[in-house]
C-alpha cells in the first residue's frame, strides 16, 4: 500500500523552476497554502513575523532536500478540517534560482482521499511525510508555503515560475 501511495504522489508533482528574489507566497503571512515544494537545487528563506508582532523576526535557510507545505498533509487526510486550505504562517523567498518539484495541495487532498477509502489505509500524517521525504529532513517540518504563481514552460519542457 505504501509504494501505491507514493507512486501515486510521485505522479502528481512537477518540476518546479523559480527565479532569484521571487516571493513563493505574497508578502503576507496568513495566505492560504496551495503546494508543498521539495527543494532539488539552491535555497529557499522562510521568514515570518509572527503574525505581525512588534519586533519579532524569525528566518531560515532551506536547502537542497528540505520542503514545506507539510501542513497540507493534516489538511488532506482529516477531510473534516473542511474545504478552506491551511494559513501560511511563514513568507518564503527564493535566496538563488530555485529548483524543486511541487505536489498541489488538491492533487494531495485526491489522492489521499482515494487512499483514505481503503480500509486497509491508516496513514497519519507523519507516516506520508516520512513516504515523501528522507528521514534527516523531518526537522524541517515547521515551514509551510503558498504559491499563487502559474508554471510557464521553458524551451526544455520544464516549468518556470516567474
Amino acid at each position: 500500500m505504501e509504494h501505491q501511495l507514493l507512486d501515486a504522489l510521485c505522479e502528481c508533482m512537477t518540476y518546479f523552476l523559480c527565479a532569484e528574489g521571487t516571493y513563493i507566497i505574497h508578502d503576507h503571512e496568513g495566505d492560504p497554502v496551495k503546494v508543498m515544494l521539495f527543494i532539488v537545487h539552491r535555497k529557499l528563506e522562510s521568514s515570518t513575523k509572527d503574525g505581525g508582532r512588534m519586533g519579532f523576526f524569525n528566518s531560515i535557510i532551506l536547502n537542497p532536500d528540505d520542503f514545506c507545505g507539510e501542513e497540507l498533509v493534516t489538511w488532506a487526510l482529516l477531510p473534516s478540517l473542511g474545504d478552506s486550505y491551511p494559513s501560511s504562517t511563514r513568507t518564503m523567498k527564493t535566496i538563488t534560482e530555485l529548483e524543486a518539484f511541487s505536489l498541489q495541495a488538491d492533487d494531495l487532498n485526491e489522492v489521499c482521499g482515494q487512499h483514505i477509502q481503503d480500509d486497509a489505509f491508516q496513514a497519519p500524517e507523519a507516516h506520508i511525510l516520512v513516504l515523501l521525504a528522507p528521514e534527516e529532513n523531518m526537522g524541517s517540518l515547521s515551514h509551510p508555503v503558498s504559491m499563487e504563481a502559474v508554471p510557464k514552460s521553458t524551451e526544455d519542457g520544464r516549468k518556470r515560475h516567474e
